[in-house]
């Protein structure tokens, strides 16, 4: 989703989550949650990710999906479906399914930490991975993407779609406050701002109408933009 340009500004297209071109790294997380998108766009998503994790109590709604095929996976008959990876403190997968999985090649990592949620461990065992791979991480829910922009310059690819439905987006400083932010596209520009939590924070955003934004910071900054558009375009 993420590339760069000769100008050393990385370039976001929203369409590659949809699209997903052979060439391009990602991992997959499989959260403790119910997965309601339809399976010919979740298959092969899977299938093309550079790494796939499930989550704790994830991974047993992972093989509940999967349906028929679970048997043969865990059997070693099909590995096209096993998680590179099961994170989590394991309170809440089934003790059967893990002791399965345990046999198989998927790493299985306990994370009891619990300072911090699933999602953040199992992000923290993927760090390492992600770096040496270069793979970006971009949480995607039915209705919105997340993603971290790091500091730097960042052009974000719109589809049309999004900008005729008035779609909201946002932007939230990651730990630090951010001294400087600078933003082309938006509803409301940000101009060399200061961004943190008890002041100004772009929550409530949304698109110019231009084709792109463009970003640039001194401190990483979460974007999160709705999706619900073109999740009924192209997922029903």
């Amino acid at each position: 989703m993420g590339s760069k340009d000769e100008i050393s500004e990385e370039i976001w297209d929203v369409m590659k989550i949809y699209q997903y071109p052979k060439n391009y790294k990602y991992a997959l997380i499989i959260l403790n949650q119910k997965i309601l998108l339809p399976e010919d766009y979740v298959l092969p998503l899977w299938e093309k990710a550079a790494v796939t994790v499930t989550v704790d109590g994830g991974t047993n709604f992972w093989f509940e999906y999967i349906g028929e095929c679970a048997a043969d996976v865990l059997s070693g008959c099909n590995t096209k479906y096993l998680p590179t990876m099961v994170t989590g403190d394991m309170d809440s997968i089934k003790a059967n399914l893990l002791e399965k999985l345990k046999k198989t090649k998927t790493k299985v990592i306990v994370t009891p930490d619990v300072m911090e949620t699933d999602y953040t461990k199992s992000l923290m065992q993927l760090y390492n991975y992600i770096i040496e791979n270069q793979i970006k991480v971009v949480q995607m829910t039915g209705g919105s993407l997340i993603w971290l922009l790091q500091p730097g310059n960042h052009k974000i690819l719109i589809p049309d779609s999004i900008l005729q439905a008035k779609s909201w987006c946002s932007l939230i400083p990651f730990g630090n406050s951010n001294n400087c932010v600078i933003t082309k596209g938006l509803k409301w520009d940000l101009n060399n701002r200061c961004m943190k939590f008890g002041e100004l924070i772009s929550t409530s955003n949304s698109f110019s109408g231009q084709s792109e934004v463009k970003v640039t910071t001194d401190v990483p900054l979460v974007w999160s933009m709705s999706i619900e558009v073109l999740t009924k375009i192209y997922l029903e």
